[in-house]
């Protein structure tokens, strides 16, 4: 409870993610496929499983409340040519939009599993129990058949890479390609957002912030203060 622990190891699990993501995606983008998505994630969540045992963050040690794995959320995207190969985990998303505001792309549900694996009694469960609970079983999660339960986060964890989702398409003039996190979800709802990008004045940023802001004030838990944003328009 509280506010968010500086420095934040999850921050710094994030960051380690993200720059070990760029690098390996360059040194194989001129042969840049859908099948390196998988590979330079691996890396990256290896990279994330390093820091953590750094950390003394390893199963054994953990009571999955306030010593627990650092993890992270993920989406990202590699751009070549037209094709934009997209790969995201859990409540971080790939979207497209064309120039006419259509919905053209976007990285799927994470929590539909989890959803069909929980208890039936889960919400009688209370809530710090139902957390840990989340955390120990349904996190990066396997049942005794190897089959996926739960939903999947960047930990360094091996299964994490089956929640993986990935793939490709392709993208016209005008289109913009969205990489965020969850707190920005229901602005793609919005037309009023979504052509701001597609008119892309030289005021962006602040367009872009002062909408955001006017949001996040009127309705906080709809258009959530925590929130990252990259935009892209070809």
């Amino acid at each position: 409870k509280g506010n968010y622990p500086k420095p934040s190891g999850a921050g710094e699990a994030a960051r380690i993610f993200c720059e070990v993501i760029v690098k390996k995606a360059e040194r194989v983008y001129n042969r840049f496929g859908v099948s390196d998505l998988r590979k330079v994630f691996a890396r990256a969540n290896s990279a994330v499983a390093k820091y953590n045992r750094s950390q003394g963050r390893v199963k054994g040690k953990l009571n999955y409340w306030d010593f627990d794995l650092f993890a992270a959320t993920a989406a990202f995207v590699v751009v070549k040519d037209k094709q934009v190969y997209w790969a995201s985990l859990c409540d971080s998303f790939a979207v497209c939009f064309d120039k006419t505001r259509r919905q053209k792309f976007k990285s799927p549900d994470c929590w539909l599993t989890l959803r069909q694996n929980l208890p039936k009694n889960w919400l009688a469960i209370p809530e710090d129990k139902r957390k840990k609970i989340i955390r120990r079983v349904y996190r990066n999660g396997t049942n005794r058949k190897g089959e996926l339960i739960g939903y999947g986060v960047v930990t360094g964890e091996k299964a994490a890479e089956r929640y993986l989702n990935f793939g490709r398409f392709e993208v016209e003039k005008g289109d913009v390609v969205f990489v965020l996190t969850d707190g920005f979800e229901n602005h793609m709802n919005l037309p009023q957002f979504i052509e701001l990008f597609n008119k892309w004045p030289k005021d962006l940023n602040k367009k872009v912030q002062t909408f955001v802001a006017r949001k996040s004030l009127n309705d906080p838990q709809t258009f959530g203060k925590e929130k990252t944003l990259i935009a892209i328009k070809f």
